[in-house]
């Protein structure tokens, strides 16, 4: 059911007009609002910029209010100054011909610039007219005057050897003895050299010496001073400037002999192998050249050297001392080190018959199987075995104090050592930075110890291992398949290092070649053991020289290879690049951890944006 009420055509129709007009004037109103909002913003920033620009003054008397507007205004404009004007404004005077600009010139100098000039009569002398001087009997020198009766003025020079530092005894170029000459109280210690009765000189030069026998007891002979040769008169002069050999020479002279044939370059003829050691051997050696190109980079090119004996009949192999140094520290874990002392163990008997070594185990500190070196031996041998299943894991680790009495070993010329680490490279003790570590051994043993590195774990501190070799000759190795991996990989680095060729390499490229090469110090040469060089060259580069240095059996080794880049194998593989790359900023990474010298940090990241790698172990130093 619904209900109809009646509704007012006149009260509908004024709703309507009292709705519009309401809602025009809400219109009205917005308009107005947001007109304003808008004049009084425009009034507050003119108002903000008129107190910028011309702060009002309010009578304050500090220096600052009181300074002028434009004063004002330029430091109000500071931050728009160009930073390196500002910085070469208030830069300090760093040469002396700036700091002159503003220093006060010297009173001296404005005296000396003010003061009149001083007549010329007061400061030159009177000038003398030659023809007013009277030369009686000429200019001549004044004589000498003789010496008194009974008196005498002793002068004696000697020029001897008294103590010898150095070998005397050279084949053709003996030492000629100085006999001994009586003393003389206060006279000068110098005489002339005692010649040898087979040298010779020209024909006619007199040497004059008195004999020593002719020196009395008051120190002179017949009337002459000691040790001064009298000097020929004026005729004799006159005789050996027109060449005459008329020379008459005192009675106690000693008259030089007539030359020899043989000339005097005759004497120094000898052979190159009785001058030096060194002998090149470069018929010994082979040297193959890779080359990489990348399309991307136009300016550079890289290159691969591989270095190897030309046969197995050249550079016999050296005889080593070998140091197998196993970290038996807790961390190890008694389950790892098992198949260390296992594999220890075997590779101690591969020890050639003409090599020495020794065991060391460490903890905190490292423990010497034999006082010295040792020759492989039945006894030794057992010996060494007994030591090893000794080892047990337990202790902290410090590995630097442990590798730095390696250093104190005794060492043999020609016989490189070798010392094979076995560890996790997690030291708990002591120096437990690992640049520190490498840092502070590689400056003490300067390569004078080839150091391998091998982990037994995957989670091995492997910037330690890597460094550490790379920096001392080595290289290093990762265990993998686990703990029972450890044999194989051990006996596998041992066989590579088992017979070494070339010890001691060092390698010098010409400045001229232009060539960017690593690394620097680089591993001793084993027969079974390439020995890798890698470098970027000027892509407008034709070849390039270097000179490459080491100890063979029995004699230092010098070889010379100029390389022709035409010449070399071009591959498309960018592992030389990438390898070359690598090598460099191992070998920055060394140089930082040497010296702390954070310029090389600043390289390192260089190298590694243009080449847009990663930095290995960033985050470790």
């Amino acid at each position: 059911m619904s209900t109809n009420f009646p509704i007012d055509d006149d009260v509908i129709f004024r709703s309507r007009d009292q709705a519009v007009v309401a809602s025009r004037m809400h219109r009205q109103h917005a308009n107005v609002a947001a007109a304003s909002a808008v004049v009084s913003a425009i009034v507050h920033v003119l108002l903000l910029i008129y107190m910028v620009v011309s702060p009002p003054r309010l009578g304050m008397t500090s220096a600052r209010t009181n300074q002028p507007d434009d004063v004002a205004r330029e430091r109000l404009q500071v931050h728009n100054v160009d930073r390196e004007l500002f910085v070469e404004a208030v830069r300090p005077i760093a040469t002396a011909e700036s700091a002159n600009m503003f220093a006060t010139p010297p009173v001296t100098e404005n005296l000396e610039a003010l003061a009149p000039a001083a007549p010329t009569t007061d400061v030159a002398p009177p000038t003398v007219d030659v023809g007013d001087i009277a030369l009686e009997g000429g200019i001549s020198e004044p004589p000498i005057s003789p010496l008194a009766d009974g008196e005498w003025q002793p002068r004696q020079e000697i020029i001897a050897v008294s103590e010898t530092f150095a070998p005397t005894e050279v084949p053709g170029l003996e030492r000629l003895p100085v006999p001994d000459v009586v003393r003389i109280p206060s006279a000068a210690d110098v005489v002339l050299p005692v010649e040898p009765d087979d040298m010779t000189l020209e024909t006619g030069r007199v040497a004059i010496i008195p004999p020593v026998d002719a020196i009395g007891a008051g120190g002179r002979s017949e009337g002459r001073d000691v040790g001064v040769p009298q000097l020929p008169e004026a005729a004799d002069i006159d005789s050996q400037a027109t060449g005459s050999t008329d020379v008459q020479a005192p009675a106690d002279a000693v008259v030089i002999s007539e030359p020899t044939t043989e000339s005097p370059g005759e004497k120094f003829i000898e052979a190159t192998e009785d001058i030096t050691a060194i002998r090149p051997i470069e018929a010994l050696l082979k040297a193959e050249l890779e080359v990489f190109y990348d399309k991307s980079e136009l300016q550079y090119g890289y290159f691969r050297l591989a270095i190897n004996r030309i046969d197995k009949d050249v550079l016999p192999v050296l005889p080593k001392d070998i140091l197998f140094v196993q970290d038996a520290s807790a961390s190890i874990a008694e389950r790892r080190l098992y198949f260390c002392r296992q594999a220890l163990s075997n590779i101690v008997a591969s020890v050639g018959p003409n090599d020495r070594f020794n065991v060391v185990t460490f903890n905190d500190k490292a423990e010497f199987c034999f006082d010295d070196w040792s020759q492989p031996s039945t006894e030794s041998l057992a010996q060494a075995r007994r030591f090893i299943s000794g080892m047990r894991s337990n202790g902290e680790t410090d590995i630097l104090a442990s590798l730095t009495p390696l250093l104190s070993v005794s060492r043999t010329p020609g016989r490189p050592v070798v010392a094979l680490l076995v560890t996790d490279g997690l030291a708990t003790t002591g120096s437990t930075r690992s640049s520190d570590i490498i840092g502070e051994f590689s400056k003490i043993n300067d390569g004078s110890i080839s150091v391998f590195a091998m982990g037994t774990m995957k989670k091995a501190n492997t910037y330690l291992l890597d460094l550490l070799s790379f920096c001392n000759r080595g290289d290093s190795r990762l265990t993998v398949g686990g703990r029972w991996g450890i044999p194989d990989a051990l006996e596998s680095l041992m066989a590579e290092l088992r017979q070494p060729v070339l010890s001691a390499v060092s390698l010098r490229f010409a400045e001229s070649a232009r060539c960017e090469v690593y690394p620097w110090m680089t591993m001793n040469l084993y027969s079974d053991r390439q020995l890798y060089i890698y470098g970027r060259f000027p892509r407008d580069m034709k070849d390039f020289t270097f000179q490459a240095k080491g100890e063979a059996a029995d004699v230092d080794c010098d070889m010379i290879f100029t390389m022709n880049i035409a010449d070399g194998h071009v591959v498309k593989d960018k592992t030389i690049r990438d390898t070359w790359v690598r090598q460099k900023i191992y070998t920055i990474i060394g140089e930082y951890a040497r010296t702390q010298d954070p310029t090389h940090l600043r390289e390192m990241d260089k190298t590694a944006a243009t080449y847009r790698v990663k930095v290995p172990y960033r985050t470790r130093f």
